[in-house]
């Protein structure tokens, strides 16, 4: 659960080495980048450093008491802020095979029989603001990671920007966000940034090679080109093969784009993935009619992603491309 497990990200790593073993690491940071490169791994790690009895040089042990906690899920230092409705837990793998495991901070969310919702909302923030204040438990520091805080309600960001500006002593905010754009200004400016970008081609490979079992590494290799640097859309792009689209009637296929309407998010995820995959047969093609077929599908993509009616969406893109192989 060191370091060294991650692939890629060494400047930032580096980075916040360098201001641990200063006592420097400032108590809010901020993670930002594309979505589905490591952010929340390096997040976890750090969390680990943080807490680990024995560091050193390449992060947390992974064999004290404290990592031992948080590879069970009983690390009470360390907490994981998501929205109720996409992950009841945090399992972060490591290539040595440790783990580390963090379960969502949903209580709030959860309490009165409210709705689950999409967003991080003042209930979740208001428990973690209480368990800030807590006196702690064990040696360590406590560490919130809050993932996708672009999402939470303004309700939320206005009570966390409050302990963000005046945080309880040997306590860390890291916020995780794939759209910066969509944050406050107030919330970048009380946080020290850094920028993930999209991994490298040989980082991918070592990501293949660590993270993908051995009878699955051929259909890695095959999706890494279109995953274009990103380790979660390589899985997704995975995954999207193992459905076998291409062998799929179109009558069939829009029964199921209307079975996966049940769940907006993973109809987006699916069709995006599916999608991209039918424009890369085109990307590199220098005529016109592959350059005219990779735009539409662009767009299709964009307007599913701002929460258009899938079978309309592909419907309109079937009849405009006059024909799509699946």
């Amino acid at each position: 659960m060191n370091f060294s497990s991650v692939c890629g990200h060494n400047k930032n790593i580096d980075f916040l080495k360098k201001l641990f073993f200063r006592d420097r690491l400032p108590h809010a940071l901020l993670f930002s980048g594309p979505a589905g490169v490591g952010k929340r791994r390096v997040a976890a790690a750090l969390a680990a450093f943080l807490n680990c009895l024995n560091p050193d040089e390449k992060g947390a042990c992974g064999e004290c008491s404290n990592c031992r906690k948080l590879s069970s899920g009983n690390q009470a230092m360390v907490r994981f802020v998501g929205s109720s409705k996409d992950e009841e837990e945090m399992n972060i793998q490591f290539k040595n095979g440790s783990r580390i495991l963090l379960k969502n901070t949903i209580a709030g969310s959860k309490r009165g029989g409210k709705k689950k919702t999409r967003k991080i909302n003042i209930d979740q923030i208001r428990e973690v603001i209480r368990q800030a204040a807590l006196k702690p438990f064990s040696d360590g520091m406590k560490v919130f990671i809050i993932d996708d805080v672009a999402q939470a309600s303004i309700e939320a960001v206005n009570s966390l920007l409050k302990v963000l500006e005046e945080p309880p002593r040997n306590t860390f905010f890291i916020l995780i966000t794939s759209k910066k754009a969509l944050l406050l200004p107030t919330v970048v400016s009380r946080c020290q940034g850094l920028e993930f970008s999209f991994l490298k081609g040989k980082e991918m490979h070592e990501y293949i090679d660590n993270y993908i079992e051995p009878g699955k590494k051929q259909a890695a290799e095959s999706c890494v080109e279109a995953a274009g640097g990103s380790p979660g859309k390589l899985l997704e792009l995975m995954e999207a093969d193992s459905a076998d689209f291409k062998k799929t009637r179109i009558e069939n296929f829009f029964e199921e784009v209307d079975r996966w309407c049940g769940d907006s998010a993973t109809c987006q995820k699916k069709l995006a993935v599916m999608l991209e995959k039918e424009a890369l047969r085109f990307r590199d093609k220098p005529d016109r009619e592959s350059c005219r077929r990779v735009t539409l599908i662009d767009d299709a993509i964009e307007a599913v992603k701002k929460n258009a009616n899938p079978s309309l969406a592909v419907s309109n893109l079937f009849l405009q491309l006059g024909k799509v192989d699946l």
